[in-house]
């Protein structure tokens, strides 16, 4: 059974929630009054919405964000949310054009996101600065509304990664997260190491814009140039690199100052998300089911 671009977009959250990752939510991992299945039935929401692929995109991302907090009952996954939603509808248009058996292209998935971006109206761009701002973005003196939603995201770019990767046009998502993830996957590595491995390097190269908002830059530069060290030395596929992801996950779940990487978790989705999109075209759901983890991987795979 071909699965839809909404029950992609699904499948891509739970991965993402239920793959171990240093400080984040995760399957016995809670950061206050949530837990992962707050976020699971927060990622059904926001499938629900996205089933109408059709519609403008402020649209889509307000009834997103409605319908996940409805189901949680509490805001989670914004981030996510405002990530998801332009690669939706330029699945759904790429879709429409090719059909899913076709696995696009990276470079035409990505000039239909900055498309879906591009032509963004204005009362849809001022409901999804408003779902950035429910969100908690420090967009206050930065976002100007009176500018295009993308030139107005280039005023806080350096402090908020989704209002960047909406201002570059995803350079991250393509040019750091599904390059590293297909790379791991080719070499045949299994699924869960191969995302955890790929959500290590982007906290190492984009320092968590989250955690320097709650918690200053220099403890996320910190935590990014621990993750640096822990993939300079191998990362989840060395004893050494995995002893430094210990002492990550330590540093970022410390329980008097736990620091989740939440950015980085919204970054990894999206990225997860694009590479089911262009893998599942070519290769069956149960194969990737196959890969999520192998026994010899599966031994320090909580780390």
């Amino acid at each position: 059974m071909a699965l839809s671009v909404a029950m992609v977009a699904e499948l891509a959250c739970f991965i993402e929630v239920i793959c171990p990752k240093p400080g984040n939510i995760g399957p016995g991992k809670p950061f206050g009054h949530v837990n992962e299945m707050s976020l699971l039935v927060s990622a059904m929401g926001l499938a629900e919405a996205f089933r109408d692929a059709e519609a403008p995109l402020g649209r889509m991302v307000t009834r997103a964000a409605q319908a996940s907090e409805n189901m949680a009952g509490r805001q989670t996954r914004r981030g996510t949310i405002l990530l998801l939603s332009p690669l939706v509808k330029a699945s759904h248009e790429i879709r429409k054009r090719k059909g899913h058996l076709l696995a696009p292209r990276a470079s035409d998935f990505r000039a239909a996101a900055r498309g879906v971006l591009s032509d963004v109206k204005d009362t849809d761009a001022s409901a999804i600065r408003e779902v950035f701002r429910s969100a908690g973005s420090r967009d206050a003196d930065g976002m100007d509304d009176s500018l295009s939603l993308c030139e107005s995201m280039k005023g806080i770019m350096s402090y908020d990664s989704v209002a960047r990767e909406y201002a570059t046009g995803y350079e991250i998502t393509f040019g750091i997260t599904v390059p590293c993830l297909e790379t791991l996957w080719n070499k045949g590595h299994a699924l869960k190491r191969s995302i955890q491995q790929t959500a290590l390097v982007l906290l190492s190269e984009i320092p968590d814009t989250e955690i320097a908002r709650h918690f200053g830059e220099d403890e996320s530069i910190g935590a990014s140039e621990m993750a640096g060290r822990a993939v300079m030395a191998g990362g989840y596929f060395s004893a050494e690199g995995r002893r430094i992801v210990k002492a990550l996950r330590a540093r970022l779940e410390d329980p008097e100052k736990p620091m989740p990487p939440t950015a980085t978790a919204d970054l990894t989705a999206a990225g997860v998300f694009v590479f089911l999109e262009r893998t599942l075209g070519a290769t069956p759901l149960s194969k990737l089911l196959e890969r999520w983890d192998y026994m010899e991987e599966s031994i320090h795979s909580n780390i």
